[in-house]
């Protein structure tokens, strides 16, 4: 935008001696102090923000983890590296574009719409619509091979979001065409001529609106990702989490850290009248090295949380949701009881491409152990890199003899009352062993309290991303202003008012708010039919497209006003300029 505003200026150097290399340097030379400046203040600002993120984790992570603030190095570096380079890169076009104007052009004319009707102007289009088809192709053969994607998923979106901002250009004339007469009858003639105006620098507006229209694509489908996913956490909890009391010592089902109560605590609990039923998890680390499959053995490390269960009493208290064979509960649970069987989540699933019958290998104090896969659960405990295993287990190849568990779920008997069990439970073994009697309300909670932590992460990138798109709006209504400055002064001087001049800016600006929110709502729902299966593979869980109409509706919305109150500064600007000054304007 700043090569296109000082073409005159370019001419004149031109004029003077200056040669194409020494000008293609001298802007190169400003986009660096632009890139410079943007870095540091940005480095400054993401070292603030490091503050409020902390803050949020801890809370996801239930304090158990002593998160402290470090600033690496190397992001110092990535951080910087990579806004100066992209800063370079993106000056690169309007550099050269720069050199290729003769001086007598650049004297002749100003930054008019036919002069920048260039090769991209042109030709986005066709290059968008050759970038959108390799996505879906992708993502047509993931489909087919019942894979995620043969481009690694950060590829697929840099792909997909440069295929939608290069098809703006050839939409933004379409859609104003569309959408001029509304524009009429919401601010009558100036709103007219205002949506005209966006035809008059279709590449202007174009980049504007691709800015928005990822802003508007990423709040449906982080929208709707949330919606799917916050959906299934309550199935989820509805069909698992069925005990009317956890008792742990400061447990969370998301903490990293987990110690053994003393073994008398599950006894003291089933003692307690009007307990109904007890089971108990021990929680442990363990390494996994790899798995046996239909194809043989696979090498591969991770770290898995392992959740010990009595397969006896735990059906009872605190089922399983099953991700696969569900009607087969019965034989899976069998199976398991055979011994030297697991219960693996959909992630480990996935991660090791295994299914039911196969072998995990686990490292033990007594050697590597293959142990068998009974059924495939759904578990986000340690983010979903978890297995289940018997007791027998436990002692057999980690030499673990004692039964002491790391929480206990208990249910009431039929007919106790809930106040009178929870208050026998904390005046007992809460007081007598120090451990937190939890309802399952409180529980719940929790968990949803987490999750909704986690999600406001995405929630701020989404923010960040409306808040570019409306700076883009102000920076590009703001320079269409002043280009026309003479022109703004011959219609005020012919009997346009001010309010007629309010009327044709914001036009112009509402104009590229439904621009974009017409393509963000398209990329948007595309989107998120991918992110929903990308997160199925990476969590191992099985989500539901769920059509997201609150965050449809709202990035529809924020758009619009956004856009509105966006160009409240460059309407200001336009008014109050005096007629004589206007028209002296050059």
């Amino acid at each position: 935008m700043i090569a296109l505003e000082r073409t005159r200026e370019w001419g004149l150097l031109r004029s003077l001696g200056t040669g194409r290399g020494q000008l293609f340097g001298l802007i190169l030379i400003e986009a660096l102090l632009f890139a410079l400046i943007g870095s540091a203040a940005g480095l400054a600002g993401g070292i603030v923000l490091t503050l409020p993120l902390l803050r949020l984790m801890g809370g996801i992570f239930a304090g158990n983890l002593p998160i402290e603030m470090t600033v690496p190095p190397t992001g110092l570096i990535a951080a910087a590296a990579s806004g100066v380079i992209v800063t370079l890169i993106a000056s690169l076009k309007p550099a050269w574009d720069v050199t290729r104007i003769t001086p007598m052009q650049a004297l002749r004319v100003r930054a008019d719409a036919e002069r920048q009707a260039g090769f991209f102007m042109r030709h986005s289009g066709k290059i968008g619509l050759a970038l959108m088809a390799i996505a879906v192709a992708d993502q047509a053969v993931s489909v087919v091979f019942h894979a995620l994607s043969m481009l690694p998923v950060e590829m697929f979106l840099v792909i997909a979001f440069m295929g939608v901002t290069l098809l703006v250009p050839a939409a933004v004339g379409v859609i104003e065409r569309l959408i001029r007469r509304a524009m009429a009858a919401m601010y009558g003639m100036p709103g007219q001529l205002g949506s005209l105006n966006i035809q008059r620098n279709r590449g202007r507006a174009a980049l504007t609106a691709s800015v928005m229209t990822i802003g508007a694509a990423m709040m449906i489908a982080m929208g709707g990702v949330e919606i799917s996913f916050k959906g299934e956490l309550l199935r989820w909890m509805r069909e698992t989490l069925t005990s009317d009391f956890v008792i742990g010592s400061s447990f969370s089902y998301l903490s990293t850290s987990y110690g053994t109560l003393p073994a008398d605590v599950g006894p003291l609990i089933a003692a307690t009248e009007g307990v109904g039923g007890v089971t108990g998890e021990q929680w442990m680390y363990v390494i996994a090295t790899g798995a046996t499959v239909h194809d043989g053995f696979v090498a591969r490390r991770e770290g898995l949380l392992f959740r010990s269960i009595d397969h006896a009493t735990y059906r009872s208290v605190a089922p399983l949701r099953f991700a696969e064979d569900a009607d087969r509960a019965e034989e899976l649970w069998n199976d398991f009881a055979q011994g030297d069987a697991l219960f693996v989540s959909g992630l480990v699933q996935q991660t090791y491409h295994i299914k039911r019958g196969d072998t995990l290998r686990l490292r033990t104090p007594r050697g590597d152990q293959d142990l068998r896969v009974a059924g495939i659960v759904m578990d986000i405990s340690q983010g979903g890199f978890t297995i289940l295993g018997s007791w027998d287990i436990v002692g057999k190849y980690f030499g673990r003899s004692s039964r002491g568990a790391t929480v206990y779920y208990a249910r009431l008997a039929p007919g106790a009352d809930y106040a009178t069990v929870e208050q026998a439970l904390k005046d007992g073994v809460g007081k007598s062993r120090h451990v937190d009697i939890t309802n399952s309300e409180e529980y719940r909670a929790q968990i949803r309290q987490a999750f909704d932590q986690f999600f406001a992460l995405f929630d701020a990138v989404v923010v960040i991303a409306v808040l570019v798109g409306a700076l883009g709006v102000v920076n590009t209504l703001t320079m269409s202003i002043l280009e026309r400055t003479r022109e703004i002064g011959m219609l005020r001087s012919v009997g346009m008012t001010r309010w007629q001049i309010v009327w044709m800016i914001l036009a112009e600006a509402a104009a590229m708010g439904v621009i974009a929110a017409l393509l963000g709502v398209g990329a948007g729902l595309a989107l998120l039919a991918v992110m929903i299966k990308g997160m199925e593979v990476n969590s191992g869980w099985s989500l539901s497209y769920v059509f997201p109409t609150a965050p449809l509706i709202v990035s529809i919305a924020v758009a619009l006003v956004v856009s509105q109150v966006a160009a409240i500064y460059p309407t200001w600007r336009a008014v109050k300029t005096v007629i004589v000054e206007s028209i002296q304007s050059e």
